[in-house]
């Protein structure tokens, strides 16, 4: 298992691993809260093509957020709630 961490703005770091031909299995999210960058990020991950047919994006986030069940290809698995906390599944549609 290969993991990656970058510590940069999700712009900058989504058209790095583009250029790189990246694809991933898992792609985790934590943008900083009460933000509302997180359909914009997932968008643009979708468009660079960065998700593996079979992969998954998982962002945590306020509970008191919204998000929606579909956003581009990808649809809304679940929500996972942690107290404060919620961690939002999406799968490319099948």
């Amino acid at each position: 298992m290969k993991v990656l961490f970058l510590n940069l703005d999700f712009k900058t770091a989504i058209d790095k691993l583009k250029l790189q031909n990246s694809k991933f299995d898992i792609i985790f999210m934590d943008p900083p809260y009460y933000k509302n960058m997180f359909i914009e990020a997932i968008e643009k991950i979708d468009n660079s093509n960065l998700l593996n047919e079979d992969g998954i994006i998982v962002v945590e986030h306020d509970t008191n957020d919204l998000f929606p069940d579909k956003i581009c290809k990808l649809e809304k698995t679940r929500d996972k709630k942690y107290g404060n906390t919620t961690l939002t599944f999406y799968k490319m549609e099948a």
